[in-house]
């Protein structure tokens, strides 16, 4: 072996070697969406509270469902095609949800820019700030007081009367 091989395999061993020490500390300690530091934070711990029947609505659904084990955790309204300028509509679906069931919305402050922010969706839904910290906010979704229950109306066993129950 010249001594350049002999450079390039101690380079390549010690390369695995630290991705071997990583790779064994995430499976022992926990890493991103699993870390205890996350499935500990207060953030989570909110969530874990919301009602089981309720709908969440999430910027990373996966990661919070990684850490509450829960469903359904859906994602929030897209503002737009990941990766394309075409703005789209809040979905019908998403309003008739929140117009027939109870749902909230748990946003994470390292979110996606292809989603509909909460500040946007003010123009379509009220949002009450449940919880707020450095990971994110937790709010509860209402129809706006002008908005009419959707066409379609209600699935049965939903909330048709949720706005006028004052809930």
């Amino acid at each position: 072996l010249t001594l350049g091989r002999v450079g390039l395999v101690l380079v390549l061993c010690s390369q695995a070697f630290a991705a071997t020490l990583q790779a064994r500390a995430a499976a022992l300690e926990g890493s991103g969406f699993s870390a205890p530091a996350w499935r500990s934070s207060p953030l989570i711990q909110v969530a874990r509270t919301l009602p089981s029947d309720a709908i969440i609505y999430s910027n990373k659904p996966g990661g919070l469902w990684l850490a509450v084990r829960r469903q359904p955790i859906l994602l929030s309204p897209q503002e737009r095609g990941y990766r394309s300028e075409d703005f789209w509509p809040v979905s019908e679906d998403f309003l008739q949800a929140v117009s027939c069931s109870e749902a909230y919305l748990v946003w994470l402050e390292s979110g996606s820019s292809f989603l509909y922010r909460p500040e946007e969706l003010r123009r379509y839904v009220e949002l009450e700030v449940l919880h707020q910290d450095a990971d994110g906010r937790i709010f509860r979704l209402t129809p706006l007081p002008a908005s009419v229950t959707p066409s379609d109306g209600c699935p049965s066993g939903g909330a048709t009367s949720r706005g006028a129950a004052g809930s």
